[in-house]
Formats: C-alpha cells, sequence, structure tokens
C-alpha cells in the first residue's frame, strides 16, 4: 500500500496530464461536427480581494498570472465540454475538466456557469488531504471579441478549504478554432 502511495504522491499530475488530453481527443471523434466552435484556452488572470498569502519566501504573494492551456469542446450552442491546466493562485498546477453551459446569450455576450472538477495539491480541504480533487460551480460570462474571446468567472471564498483565503475574479483568454486554421 505505501508504494501505491508513493506512486500516486509523484505522479498523479502526470496521470491526469496524460488523461485529459486522451479524453478530448475522445470527445473530438464523438462530436466532430461542432470542431469550428471549440476553443483554445491559452492565457488565465486573477484577481484576488486579499493579498494576505504566504506560502514560502519565494511565493510570498498570490499568482495573479496564471499560465494556462485548455480545450473547449462545443456540444451546443449553449454548452461546453472543458478539461485544462492552469498555473494556480498558490503558484502549483491545478488540473480541471467540467462542463459550461449558458441560457443567455445576448450576441457577444453569453451568461451562464461552469461546473468543474479541479485537482491541485495546493487546495486542500484539511491537512491530511494528499489528493484533492473538489468540485466547484461558478458564474461565468463569457465576451466574444471576434478574434478571442474571454471568460470571466468568480469563485467566493470557501472557508472550508485551507488555502482559500480571497474572493477571487477570473479571465480566461481563448482563442476560437476556426481563426487557428
Amino acid at each position: 500500500m505505501k508504494k501505491i502511495t508513493e506512486f500516486l504522491d509523484k505522479y498523479m499530475g502526470t496521470i491526469l496530464f496524460i488523461l485529459i488530453p486522451m479524453w478530448i481527443a475522445f470527445m473530438l471523434m464523438v462530436v466532430s461536427n461542432a470542431a469550428n466552435a471549440d476553443n483554445l484556452v491559452v492565457k488565465s488572470f486573477s484577481y484576488h480581494t486579499s493579498s494576505s498569502y504566504v506560502r514560502d519566501a519565494v511565493h510570498r504573494d498570490y499568482n495573479q498570472h496564471n499560465p494556462t492551456l485548455g480545450y473547449e469542446l462545443e456540444l451546443s450552442a449553449r454548452s461546453y465540454w472543458v478539461a485544462g491546466v492552469y498555473k494556480d493562485s498558490h503558484h502549483g498546477k491545478t488540473y480541471y475538466t467540467g462542463m459550461m453551459w449558458f441560457p443567455g446569450d445576448f450576441n457577444m455576450v453569453k451568461v451562464g456557469v461552469a461546473s468543474l472538477i479541479l485537482h491541485s495539491k495546493e487546495y486542500q480541504i484539511d491537512q491530511g488531504s494528499k489528493y484533492p480533487v473538489f468540485p466547484v460551480v461558478v458564474p461565468v460570462i463569457e465576451i466574444n471579441a471576434g478574434l478571442v474571446k474571454f471568460n470571466v468567472s468568480y469563485l467566493p471564498k470557501v472557508h472550508s478549504y485551507a488555502n482559500n483565503g480571497s474572493h477571487v475574479l477570473g479571465v480566461q483568454i481563448k482563442i476560437p478554432m476556426e481563426n487557428i486554421k
């Protein structure tokens, strides 16, 4: 059992990093007719209401520039399946997958919600949790600026997670796949 735990400790991120792209490839094959409306997520930014977080001497503040690589697969005109990885607020890697649904469509602006599963060693439910995987549901506004699109979301402070001490406003920059071809 100890060897399994050590293996998971060392390779969990790699396993998820391999499985997420494999899942994306599978979904692309299943839903290939929506490929022109898919999006490549290339960068994220975040703004934290409190900057009192101190991890160590190197990471003395929240990370607010979040390198991101993600993919949004359009399932319908109002929904996407999403997956990716980004450098999170605590300077660690976070893997995500889930769905975005936009019931409000106002031409260049869509209003909806994202229901995601996150995995990051930086976000712990308690100090004994080695493989934190947890759900989040956040409001999302998608702004279509033509060559690029933006997702704007809000994550409230969650008191039950040890490292989450701030409300967060997030912005993702994404490129429609039709602009890459």
